[in-house]
């Protein structure tokens, strides 16, 4: 809805799930090999491992080190989880979480281990699990943005919180991620004049908690225009009209405010200002 593709830019596009996707076509993937949800369970999987491995070193259970890759662990796995609920599990309803299915929860390495989908209700409480196990593991905040730390953790919990319609833990966990630091950016001193008027590099960026961002898709920036009716919730004076978008030589408009920068991804990550 928020974005349209010209006929003429949509089939020129070589990757079937992105062409068929958007006209919602009865064979979305033509048999091709496409890397969507194997992705999140690789991840799932390198959590297990790690997971199993450091819970064999018991004598290092007291050592930060072990803490923090713990931690990681229980938190990456949290937010693979809440990916994929997202894209392939039924929407949570209060009424119906506990009989609707959410997306299989792969807590083994073992590959042999048969999977089967869990319901919304257990799909979100292993989110939850994952998430409590990390909190007192993680540091307050991360060596590098590129890893999880508390503030990441309260972020995300409270993302799952509003989902499951608990608005007063939502709210708290918003403070508690907000009360650790960083600071809104004052879009008022950005340079729009750039081609990508928010800084790549994470470091710079003071609303970012943590980093993660999508695959780089042939169908994103280049062939696609932002709708009008999105463009028209931007008054003329809003700064976020300035920097999210610019105007194409052929009259399309394109998307820029990703905090990627240049490199053709969108942000998927954590970060103050939605926190807010």
């Amino acid at each position: 809805d928020d974005f349209t593709v010209p006929d003429g830019q949509l089939f020129s596009l070589t990757v079937p799930l992105q062409r068929n996707g958007y006209i919602w076509a009865e064979d979305v993937y033509e048999r091709q090999e496409v890397s969507d949800w194997d992705l999140s369970y690789q991840r799932v999987l390198y959590c297990n491992m790690a997971i199993e491995g450091l819970e064999k070193l018991k004598d290092k259970r007291n050592r930060e080190d072990w803490k923090n890759a713990m931690g990681m662990a229980h938190f990456f796995r949290a937010l693979n989880f809440f990916f994929l609920q997202q894209e392939f599990g039924q929407i949570y309803d209060v009424q119906t979480a506990n009989t609707t299915l959410g997306v299989p929860l792969r807590l083994r390495s073992d590959v042999t281990l048969a999977s089967k989908r869990a319901t919304v209700a257990e799909t979100y409480g292993q989110i939850l699990d994952d998430l409590n196990a990390a909190l007192p593991l993680l540091p307050e905040l991360p060596l590098v943005k590129h890893r999880p730390s508390k503030q990441a953790v309260y972020g995300l919990l409270g993302k799952v919180y509003l989902i499951l319609e608990d608005y007063r833990e939502a709210l708290s966990n918003a403070k508690m991620c907000i009360d650790l630091g960083g600071r809104l950016l004052d879009y008022g001193e950005i340079d729009g004049s750039r081609a990508a008027p928010f800084p790549s590099d994470v470091s710079q960026n003071p609303e970012m908690i943590l980093y993660s961002t999508m695959q780089p898709s042939t169908l994103l920036r280049t062939r696609y225009s932002v709708s009008q009716e999105l463009l028209g919730l931007f008054s003329e004076n809003d700064y976020r009209r300035k920097l999210y978008f610019q105007y194409n030589p052929d009259g399309r408009v394109l998307f820029r405010g990703s905090y990627m920068g240049v490199t053709g991804s969108n942000f998927t990550g954590l970060a103050l200002d939605e926190v807010n």
